[in-house]
């Protein structure tokens, strides 16, 4: 539905909520403007260069009141705020806890709080504040990197005399074809046979193999946190050594970690960009692509076995440009999967309105999210309603929380930025229910 459209047919819409007299006294609606303002938007007719009322021959007490665009945006307003009134009465709030906010980023206001400022757990909403994070401070065109390398001369046989580096960059999208490009190298360089060892440096980040906070019997839901993956698996020394062997070339020393020693010799860089990285974080939910992301804002420090400390930092970092004191939020990890995490809805829709402001982000992160009623983890949600296909957002899910966060556009034509927390929820049907409900108030 077309801007004029929709306004159109939402203040008749509201007018015939009214009482009879209230209509008549409120508005006057002139039926052949409206259709001529239908057929203009439908290009049926030219709109006409200028309209000229004369006003003068009508007595002011008879002249109709006309809604302007500010009217429309007041009824939205108050309908929205009358929705919103009847849904927090919803039994299921007197035994959870709920917290709600919606900017209106085309006026750049807010148009509805709930217990904005209460401190929750996240769940997976977590990965909006980690994708926002970086492609504000690593940027849209970032690249994770996998390097090969030799350390030691190779002669005239195709025998090196040395050891081969593989330095870790925790790219989550590592795999069989960047595997066979490594071996395409060394077999490009005439290597037939190595001397010495094959070496992981796993030096970009700490040796903690899970997050703070996680649940150490989730083994489902925690992922491998090595800075050298291979098909989302720490194996990656294991699989190359046996690709080395199919290929005919010779190892002869052993598997082991090392760090790469300067004057080191480049064979081959893999690479994937953020973009695709953060589609499967957001679209799947994916907990693996959020750490890796979240370690590549530790790294950006040049902090040396960086950690989950420096990838709060610069996550801090952004909360400030937001507007927001960091000290009331506490980012355990990327993903969202650590019971430690703590935001409140105020961050995170400051956090969704900073991307707004940033274009090229902002262009970046919106395909990201899922869409209500057609992919990802709101596949199934929202189908049928004003919400189906217009909902973009994050979900989020651990025992006892339901999280969403995302952008939408309002049956006012207006751009809306919004994140609805619920805790203590015992069945996620019951919050998911809540905040279809919330979502379908902000459409319609």
């Amino acid at each position: 539905m077309t801007s004029i459209r929709r306004k159109l047919f939402f203040l008749l819409a509201a007018l015939l909520a009214l009482p009879m007299q209230a209509q008549v006294n409120l508005v006057y609606v002139d039926s052949a403007r409206v259709a001529r303002l239908l057929a203009e938007d439908a290009g049926l007719v030219a709109a006409p260069v200028a309209e000229v009322a004369d006003t003068d021959t009508v007595p002011l007490a008879d002249r109709p009141v006309v809604a302007d665009d500010a009217d429309f945006d007041r009824l939205w307003t108050d309908c929205f705020a009358d929705r919103m009134a009847a849904i927090i009465e919803d039994p299921l709030l007197q035994s959870t806890q709920m917290a709600v906010m919606v900017w209106d980023l085309s006026a750049d206001q807010c148009v509805y709080r709930f217990n904005e400022a209460q401190r929750m757990r996240p769940a997976s909403v977590q990965k909006c504040v980690t994708a926002i994070t970086a492609l504000d401070r690593l940027g849209v065109d970032y690249q994770f990197s996998t390097r090969l390398y030799c350390r030691g001369d190779i002669d005239s046989t195709g025998v090196l005399h040395g050891s081969l580096y593989c330095v870790g960059g925790m790219d989550p999208l590592f795999g069989d074809a960047n595997m066979r490009a490594f071996v395409r190298a060394l077999r490009e360089k005439g290597i037939r046979r190595i001397t010495g060892d094959l070496l992981a440096d796993k030096s970009m980040k700490d040796d903690k193999p899970m997050g703070e906070g996680w649940c150490w019997d989730d083994d489902d839901s925690n992922p491998p946190l090595s800075p050298l993956l291979y098909n989302r698996r720490d194996r990656f020394l294991a699989e190359l050594s046996s690709r080395l062997r199919a290929a005919g070339i010779v190892l002869e020393g052993t598997l082991g970690d090392a760090t790469l020693p300067a004057g080191s010799t480049l064979l081959a860089e893999e690479t994937h960009d953020l973009k695709r990285v953060l589609q499967r974080m957001m679209k799947k939910s994916d907990n693996l692509h959020a750490e890796s992301v979240f370690y590549q804002l530790a790294k950006s420090t040049g902090v040396r076995r960086a950690s989950a400390r420096q990838g709060r930092q610069v996550i801090n970092q952004v909360v400030r440009a937001a507007g927001l004191d960091p000290a009331q939020y506490y980012a355990a990890d990327g993903c969202g999967l650590s019971l430690y995490n703590y935001v409140t809805a105020d961050l995170l829709v400051h956090l969704l309105r900073l991307n707004y402001h940033n274009t090229e982000a902002y262009e970046a992160l919106l395909p990201t999210l899922p869409i209500a009623g057609r992919d990802g983890t709101l596949r199934k949600r929202l189908r049928g309603t004003a919400a189906d296909s217009n909902v973009r957002a994050k979900t989020g899910t651990v025992t006892s929380v339901k999280t969403l966060a995302g952008f939408c556009t309002a049956s006012n034509g207006h751009r809306l930025a919004f994140c609805i927390l619920n805790q203590g929820t015992i069945r996620a049907s019951q919050a998911n229910g809540l905040q279809d409900r919330i979502c379908r108030a902000m459409c319609e």
